[in-house]
């Protein structure tokens, strides 16, 4: 169990974590939501150890936690562009500790689940941003780590690569890891993730697994399309309105309100597409 208690990093008035708490269990995974500059930063290289802490604890196994036991892919790209991508993986591999055997024996099965057997033979710089992505991935997990932090790890990938990184996730969670994950592409996260986190202004203004924070909240959502003169803009019970593209969502304030106004959308829209649902991710972020 990975537990945080009670900490604080202050750089500022309201800059850095105040007072944060809350514990994962073996196999969980944590979304860690907020603005830029909220506090999530700082949060992550608490848990990494990478700065010291004004007051708090962070415990694994009700033992402080070592750096060893972490694995971090940041968001920003960091590679040795003239490194062949072995060569990386073998650099960190050695700093975590990892014997030849064992240093192979990872490479090897993390090459092949993240489908890049072919770049052995490159170099960083020959590697497409995806493509180092996973290198870096890699290097995050080569030491089989027992927390892993993934800081905005979809951002710039295609498709193809997000859905892979996705099936990576499910894994470590199926493998007992805990995982902590930023993102700001709600959508591509929601169904990973066991626990919340809402981080606003170096504080937690909101955490607990979705389902139990969507019955909090106690909002429903109508979405539809084609509504570009926004027509329900004064229905009752509507508490908020977010613009998508061609996608009109209603926040309603409970579960009432929203079927009553619902039935009406239903008859008079025909055969054009509404949707009805508890909130979003996406949604509890816009209301937090």
């Amino acid at each position: 169990m990975l537990q945080i208690n009670d900490i604080t990093k202050l750089y500022g008035l309201n800059q850095g974590i105040q007072n944060v708490s809350f514990q994962l269990n073996k196999g969980e995974v944590c979304a860690i939501i907020g603005h830029n500059g909220s506090g999530k930063s700082t949060l992550f290289k608490s848990l990494l150890g990478l700065i010291q802490l004004d007051s708090g604890k962070i415990l694994f196994d009700e033992k402080p936690i070592q750096t060893l036991m972490m694995g971090y892919l940041p968001e920003n790209r960091s590679v040795i562009q003239d490194l062949k991508t072995t060569d990386l993986i073998e650099l960190v591999a050695k700093l975590k500790r990892l014997n030849n055997e064992e240093l192979v024996l990872m490479r090897d099965y993390w090459m092949k689940v993240l489908d890049c057997e072919s770049l052995k033979s490159k170099q960083l710089k020959q590697c497409s941003k995806g493509n180092q992505q996973k290198i870096q991935l890699i290097c995050a997990l080569i030491h089989s780590p027992k927390v892993v932090i993934l800081d905005e790890p979809f951002s710039g990938l295609d498709i193809e690569i997000t859905r892979l990184f996705q099936k990576v996730i499910t894994k470590l969670k199926k493998q007992g890891k805990i995982v902590l994950l930023s993102s700001h592409r709600f959508e591509e996260i929601e169904h990973l993730c066991d626990y919340i986190c809402v981080i606003k202004e170096s504080r937690v203004i909101m955490q607990g697994t979705l389902m139990d924070i969507k019955e909090k909240v106690n909002k429903q959502t109508v979405t539809l399309s084609n509504d570009a003169s926004v027509f329900y803009k004064d229905e009752k019970g509507v508490v908020d309105i977010i613009r998508d593209g061609n996608l009109t969502h209603y926040i309603f304030e409970n579960e009432k309100l929203c079927a009553r106004a619902s039935k009406a959308m239903i008859t008079e829209r025909g055969l054009k597409s509404i949707k009805i649902s508890s909130l979003t991710l996406d949604d509890l972020f816009e209301q937090s």
